[in-house]
């Protein structure tokens, strides 16, 4: 295969579409005061969705600071975001939220922490966090073993003791279950990102020896193909980034993900939240559909950043990439028997009837998600690779679909 058809894309074009996206969340922080109105608040929150956007943004601009140069455009960039948001991330009130509840020192205080590591400290929520942290507070709340690896990961980042090791938390995370989308939920594939986040400390370190990778490399590839599917480039976004994490091979799935991910977010000049109603939004006032379309896309638009942050650091280092070996999972062994059983090459594959041709694949494909527009599905099958590594990646997806939408006969077929 001619590599050269996924490289990644080049410094200059992963530097300007950060700063697009450092430049659109400043625009609505300004406004958040109006926006509030349409926001409303759980009363024993500690945190209001401002609050969870700005920390949101000092973790980007954290991670942004990681990767850029020095004096460069990017910092400049970083550095003048960080100066704007800082007032509203420490102040009087937030500081004395954590002093009347100590326990929302993980959630109110995670934006100072953010902007600390950034190389932004402010010593007075140093010392507030460092003791409430100190004293338990953060451990207060039960939590999934991925807000475990959290917890450890945001220590790290303070320079506290740990009260337990990531080795200790794996044998209970999702990466230790048949985890594949085929099977996943939505909330799955979040906490399955999340945890590789927080392992991989967003891809600084190696993820250690208490997972399979290969496994976890296969998943994300067959995640991929059900993001697109859905069309839904929040988890897309995460999904690629987890993909840069692991110092994985740029491949036939990652690049036409990635072309299609560029090719909607040029023609809009944003990537749309999974959960925007276009109803919703004609039905809303003029100040309204702002609030709204602002916080339906933020989120999305941020992971489009961070996925280039990714790129960018794994573009700067050039780190080699590692070996790929076949997963050893049950659950894998299953599904690699039937695209196992696949040609080798295009002459067998062209001699071989009983293998089904791609326009029957690609039809089965649009029956099982009618209502999506399939634009993506020539990046996914385009390129230099032979045509049973596309057969491959279309037989994937037709297992995957068929097992969600529960079509036996499609399914049946497909195996």
């Amino acid at each position: 295969m001619d590599k050269r058809a996924y490289d990644f894309p080049g410094i200059k074009e992963l530097e300007l579409r950060i700063q697009f996206v450092i430049e659109f969340m400043l625009k609505h922080t300004d406004r958040f005061d109006q926006y509030e109105t349409f926001w409303p608040r759980s009363e024993d929150a500690s945190e209001g969705f401002p609050e969870k956007i700005l920390t949101e943004f000092a973790l980007l601009l954290f991670l942004g600071k990681r990767v850029s140069d020095k004096n460069s455009e990017l910092e400049n960039h970083l550095d003048f975001a960080i100066k704007k948001i800082d007032p509203l991330i420490r102040n009087r009130k937030n500081f004395e939220a954590i002093l009347r509840r100590p326990s929302s020192c993980t959630t109110l205080g995670l934006g100072h922490i953010f902007l600390k590591a950034a190389g932004f400290g402010n010593a007075d929520w140093d010392l507030l966090l460092e003791q409430a942290i100190g004293l338990g507070f953060d451990q207060l709340a039960e939590r999934q073993p991925f807000r475990y690896l959290d917890s450890v990961w945001v220590n790290g980042l303070l320079g506290l003791p740990v009260p337990y090791n990531q080795e200790d938390i794996l044998p209970f995370s999702i990466f230790n279950s048949i985890n594949h989308p085929a099977f996943m939920t939505v909330n799955d594939a979040y906490v399955f990102t999340h945890t590789l986040m927080y392992l991989t400390d967003f891809g600084k370190q190696n993820p250690g020896n208490g997972i399979q990778i290969n496994k976890v490399q296969e998943t994300i590839n067959a995640s991929i193909l059900w993001q697109l599917s859905e069309e839904n480039f929040d988890l897309l976004g995460e999904f690629l980034a987890c993909h840069v994490f692991l110092n994985d091979a740029w491949n036939e799935y990652s690049g036409g993900a990635w072309r299609y991910l560029c090719t909607v977010w040029d023609r809009l000049s944003f990537l749309p939240g999974p959960a925007f109603e276009q109803e919703v939004f004609k039905q809303a006032g003029e100040q309204e559909k702002t609030a709204y379309a602002f916080k339906e896309t933020y989120h999305t638009n941020r992971v489009g950043a961070l996925l280039c942050i990714a790129l960018l650091a794994r573009k700067k280092t050039d780190a080699p990439i590692p070996p790929h070996k076949k997963p050893e999972s049950e659950i894998y062994r299953r599904i690699e028997k039937y695209l196992s059983e696949l040609p080798d090459n295009d002459t067998e594959y062209e001699a071989n009837p009983a293998f089904r041709n791609k326009s029957e694949l690609i039809e089965n494909i649009r029956k099982l998600i009618p209502h999506n527009s399939c634009k993506w599905l020539p990046m996914l099958i385009e390129g230099p690779n032979f045509e049973n590594e596309k057969i491959k990646r279309l037989l994937e997806l037709n297992l995957i679909l068929s097992v969600r939408k529960y079509e036996l006969k499609i399914l049946h077929e497909s195996l």
